[in-house]
């Protein structure tokens, strides 16, 4: 449906995709920062990191880094993709694919840090 959208309209969605990464910077700074205290709603939510404070505040932090860090990237790779020749349905899936790719590569490492802290 992407492919098909963006070939026929032959749009390059950067203001999405720019969005989209603006979103995961605006979202992950309070977490850096420690600025969210622990509750219910937002964050790194798991048993571990809901009972004792400190974790909370590590695995918050360590997250809101890594999701301001998947924006960053997420926006210097569609600036530079769309410098190049590249049509609107590969440039749209490849950043996807980086965008996407880094939210879930941070889950996972988030995951993995929380496991290994105590």
């Amino acid at each position: 449906m992407w492919t098909t959208f963006t070939q026929q309209a032959g749009l390059y969605p950067q203001p999405l995709v720019i969005g989209l990464a603006v979103l995961c910077i605006v979202g992950g700074l309070p977490l850096a920062m420690n600025l969210i205290p622990p509750n219910r709603w937002g964050g790194v939510r798991l048993r571990k990191t809901l009972s004792d404070e400190r974790i909370w505040y590590l695995a918050n932090s360590y997250c809101g880094k890594a999701l301001v860090l998947t924006g960053v990237i997420t926006i210097i790779c569609a600036v530079a993709l769309r410098l190049t020749a590249m049509p609107p349905a590969t440039y749209g899936s490849i950043c996807v694919i980086v965008l996407f790719g880094g939210i879930v590569l941070m889950a996972v490492t988030t995951l993995i840090y929380v496991w290994r802290i105590s």
